[in-house]
């Protein structure tokens, strides 16, 4: 079996949270691919670190192989994610490389740590795709689609 999530770690999205539904229902406009998904899973698991949400999905399903999907602007500080080690250990990371980012992947963490992968393996295995590198950025993006949740945090960053 194979699929996709689209995931969104914000807080506030746990179930029963006032922007759970609207959350949901913004990634769903925006994702149309058949083999994507779009759940509240994450809320209705009530996890709060990305280590247990793995391990609760990798739990309730375990014939599904995930994949870690992240830009490279996130690479540098993905080792203050807790238990990123084991994150890491549990399931294969895909690096895209992103604009103004795309040499992060030689001093992060991550990659010295575990090396860079030349194809997709089981894990600890990263890998780094290079291509036609898109500038636009998931904030703007949110804003544009009128994201309530970047509204709301806007005037904190």
């Amino acid at each position: 079996m194979s699929g996709g999530w689209f995931h969104r770690a914000i807080r506030s999205l746990r179930a029963g949270g006032p922007l759970s539904g609207v959350a949901v229902q913004g990634a769903r406009a925006v994702a149309h691919h058949p083999r994507i998904r779009v759940t509240d899973i994450e809320a209705r698991l009530d996890t709060r670190y990305t280590i247990d949400t793995i391990g609760a999905l990798q739990r309730r399903f375990p014939r599904i192989r995930f994949v870690w999907l992240m830009g490279s602007d996130n690479l540098l500080q993905f080792s203050r994610w807790r238990s990123w080690q084991q994150i890491a250990r549990r399931l294969p990371i895909v690096v895209v490389r992103r604009p103004g980012s795309a040499l992060a992947p030689l001093p992060a963490a991550l990659t010295r740590r575990f090396g860079i992968c030349a194809h997709l393996k089981a894990p600890p295995c990263i890998l780094v795709l290079d291509g036609r590198r898109n500038s636009a950025s998931s904030t703007v993006l949110r804003q544009m689609l009128g994201d309530p949740i970047e509204a709301m945090l806007n005037p904190l960053l």
